[in-house]
């Protein structure tokens, strides 16, 4: 299939539409009640406050050690989810069974390459950033596939995943971009209209409620980028390469 906005649109939809329970319950429990119940805590024992001043989302003090410790807690879980929906997105294109067990093994074990991917990724994008910003947005598309490349291509190794989204994204670059603008309105819009009401009714709800609902509010917008993430790579590969969704699923039989 060609790779084009509408064709990516399309499959992502396809996809949650036929994965909804599945991909939001993954997100959920990997993502969504280990940050919800770390962030209670810190509200309830510690007398955190759950609103910035701007009243969205929750702020830790500067320098606090609880507050790293939720930061690494909370990338490691959003790359096992990460990892999972992507199989779930490769498997899922062309109706095969969906293994759990077996991807959350594989997911634990992508842990550390996934961080070393992702600190080269940050490097690069700081660099290109320093050099009057557009070559560091460059560099954010260019080399967005390499997390999924390194998931759904065993054996390609750390760099070789890196390298291959490079060649991979070569000519869809202004694509990507746009896709990644779209989603990023898109959720951000839809953010903003859900959590209006809470925000409207947050002085008459409990911190921990408040933080409940917010919290439910991030991880929707987080599965729904994720998905579009994963799409974009599947497709990437079909245009690119020529590889069809079950020669792409084999790598997870």
């Amino acid at each position: 299939m060609k790779f084009t906005i509408g064709n990516v649109f399309s499959r992502a939809f396809d996809l949650m539409g036929r994965h909804f329970a599945l991909i939001f319950g993954m997100a959920i429990v990997t993502v969504g009640i280990p940050t919800f119940a770390f962030s209670a805590y810190l509200v309830e024992i510690l007398g955190q406050a759950p609103l910035d001043t701007d009243g969205f989302g929750f702020t830790l003090p500067t320098g606090s050690s609880a507050g790293l410790v939720l930061g690494l807690v909370s990338i490691i879980l959003s790359l096992i989810n990460y990892s999972m929906l992507t199989e779930l997105a490769v498997t899922g294109l062309v109706g095969r069974k969906f293994e759990l067990g077996a991807a959350i093994g594989r997911a634990f074990a992508n842990i550390l390459p996934l961080i070393v991917i992702g600190i080269i990724y940050f490097l690069a994008v700081a660099v290109g950033m320093i050099l009057l910003i557009i070559p560091g947005i460059i560099i954010m598309v260019a080399m967005s596939p390499c997390f999924a490349i390194y998931i759904a291509e065993r054996g390609i190794g750390i760099t070789g995943a890196v390298s291959k989204s490079w060649a991979l994204t070569e000519n869809h670059r202004w694509a990507l971009f746009f896709i990644s603008l779209l989603v990023g309105i898109a959720t951000g819009i839809l953010s903003n209209i859900v959590q209006a009401p809470f925000l409207f009714m947050s002085a008459s709800l409990s911190p921990t409620l408040f933080l409940g609902l917010t919290t439910l509010v991030g991880v929707a917008v987080n599965a729904i980028t994720l998905v579009f993430s994963v799409t974009c790579y599947v497709l990437l590969r079909e245009s690119k390469e020529g590889k069809t969704p079950e020669s792409a699923a084999d790598v997870f039989a």
